[in-house]
């Protein structure tokens, strides 16, 4: 016998990590979240095509938003309620801090309840109607899961960057939403074209 066969996986040595270095691999990290996303897209038609049924990404991106949101919200939440390292009352009881989970319930709130309508509603909806109610739920559930994210990050500050701590996968996640088809954008010109009058489609809705 040479040695025993080593278990589990080696400690991560983050020594000569920085807060440079995160932003140099934030970019390449939301490209890969992007293509793991388009890649499971591309699997889910392959899958249809094998089984003969239909997935509706549109609906899944809305209730991918708001799952990330909701992770998020929650280790916010959390993380203001835990005691300092320095002894001093935990952020919960800051003014400032209520005031930002309030603004962060208040966003989370309004893409459950168009997630909400848009499952009461869909069975009963023209085409034109469904196509305005699920353009609104994929903007509001992404819009909430980046600006959730994001607020996250600042209330965690450095920390937030670390790798034991989800924030920055869920900020990475939340940002891959966003420029999905349809991309908010696109979204927002198209309800805006409906609530006009105007004829608007951004991609076949089913």
């Amino acid at each position: 016998t040479i040695a025993d066969i080593p278990r589990g996986f080696p400690a991560p040595d983050l020594s000569a990590a920085s807060f440079g270095f995160f932003l140099r691999v934030l970019q390449p990290a939301f490209v890969m979240a992007l293509l793991s996303t388009i890649i499971t897209l591309i699997m889910a038609l392959r899958l249809d095509a094998i089984t003969g049924t239909q997935h509706k990404p549109n609906r899944e991106m809305a209730a991918q938003g708001i799952g990330i949101a909701e992770a998020a919200f929650e280790y916010c939440v959390n993380a203001m309620r835990a005691p300092r390292s320095d002894g001093s009352p935990p952020r919960s009881e800051d003014p400032f801090t209520w005031q930002e989970i309030g603004k962060l319930s208040m966003q989370l709130e309004a893409a459950r309840r168009a997630r909400d309508t848009l499952g009461y509603l869909s069975g009963e909806l023209d085409t034109e109607a469904l196509t305005y109610v699920l353009n609104q739920a994929k903007y509001l559930a992404t819009e909430a899961a980046h600006s959730i994210t994001t607020a996250g990050m600042r209330l965690l500050g450095g920390r937030g960057l670390a790798r034991a701590i989800p924030m920055e996968r869920y900020l990475r996640d939340a940002m891959a939403g966003l420029v999905m088809p349809p991309s908010n954008e696109r979204c927002l010109e198209t309800v805006g074209k409906l609530a006009l009058g105007l004829p608007a489609k951004t991609i076949e809705f089913e």
